[in-house]
């Protein structure tokens, strides 16, 4: 049951979403459990759980002998070394045609040429550019070799990797940084276009590159490459920086311009009455809530000792916009005129 999970999930690309597939197993007492019982009907709650798991997949399971039950048997094992003529010969030095049918079985053909071992193009292509790449061969020798315990012993064409040194391993004639390929210097462009294939913008395609592949500067080149591709230019963030807002006359005298605001700190409230000409503040703590009355009174105390403005702005909130603010002024009879800056 646990090999069954753990396969159907493995192929979960092939599989999912299928109307119906059939599963062979060499296990007799899965078959009820997975065609006939409901997930109330099995006792074991392991098996309950993992049922439950393969709920989302339409299949059968069919039974079949052990004996002839081969190729899954021979890919379930992991061999250390490739078969011999001994293998094909069974206890009486006669050949077995169930041991021929595995061993044939993983030996693919096609048009009579043997296919086994199976052969990563991408990767062979990535060899072929390698070996005909001088700096890569350089640096490959190197990192067989050693690198040298200071910098300026290396070419200076190799000394971008020196704070990588010990990141840098030789894996089957490749170089590999990490668990991320280096590719060769011709198949950059191109594996620049595989990156930035799904057009995902600058960071994703630098995630993207970070968990396969590297060389040295490639989060530069991604980032002139998606800057420069005309299908990712017109959907690129537009964030202007606004204009800075200037007023056209200052204010003649000190306190005859002023803004206000409130603000938080330590869990009190407190108002900001700032002068526009000279910059000084004034604060004054809230009691209680930032409402109409208390900015009145706040305000009040202020104007005993600056006078009232001829201009207050603010940022349009419900104190400084309330009818309570307005009767304030008037009372007062002044002409100050309130602006609120949005």
């Amino acid at each position: 049951m646990t090999a069954l999970l753990w396969s159907i999930k493995k192929c979960h690309t092939y599989l999912a979403g299928l109307p119906h597939f059939d599963v062979v197993v060499d296990h007799r007492p899965l078959i009820p459990i997975l065609n006939s019982k409901s997930l109330g009907e099995i006792e074991n709650p392991r098996l309950q759980r993992m049922r439950e798991k393969l709920s989302n997949f339409s299949f059968t399971v069919h039974w079949q002998k052990g004996s002839i039950h081969c190729i899954p048997d021979a890919l379930s094992r992991a061999p250390v070394q490739d078969p011999t003529e001994e293998n094909y010969l069974n206890e009486h030095g006669s050949t077995d045609p169930l041991q021929v049918a595995i061993v044939n079985a993983l030996d693919m053909h096609e048009d009579g040429v043997l296919l086994t071992p199976l052969k990563d193009k991408t990767l062979e292509k990535i060899r072929v550019a390698a070996e005909q790449d001088a700096e890569y061969n350089s640096l490959r020798k190197i990192v067989m070799k050693g690198i040298p315990e200071h910098c300026h012993n290396l070419e200076v064409e190799l000394r971008f990797f020196w704070n990588i040194r010990d990141m840098l391993a030789v894996d089957d004639d490749l170089i590999v940084y990490g668990a991320r390929l280096l590719i060769p210097k011709s198949l950059r462009r191109e594996t620049l276009e595989c990156l930035h294939n799904g057009h995902k913008g600058i960071d994703r395609t630098k995630g993207r590159a970070r968990q396969t592949v590297y060389w040295p500067k490639i989060d530069r080149d991604i980032e002139n490459m998606v800057s420069s591709c005309i299908k990712c230019r017109p959907l690129l963030p537009n964030q202007w920086n606004e204009p800075l807002w200037q007023e056209e006359d200052l204010p003649s005298r000190v306190f005859e311009s002023v803004s206000a605001d409130y603000f938080h700190v330590m869990g009190r409230t407190y108002l900001v009455y700032i002068d526009r000409l000279s910059g000084w503040p004034c604060v004054s703590s809230c009691q209680g809530i930032a409402s109409a009355a208390n900015l009145i009174r706040s305000l009040r105390a202020i104007f005993s000792d600056s006078g009232v403005p001829v201009l207050l702005k603010t940022d349009g909130g419900p104190q400084f916009a309330s009818s309570a603010l307005r009767r304030f002024f008037i009372s007062l009879g002044s002409r100050t005129s309130h602006y609120f800056a949005i």
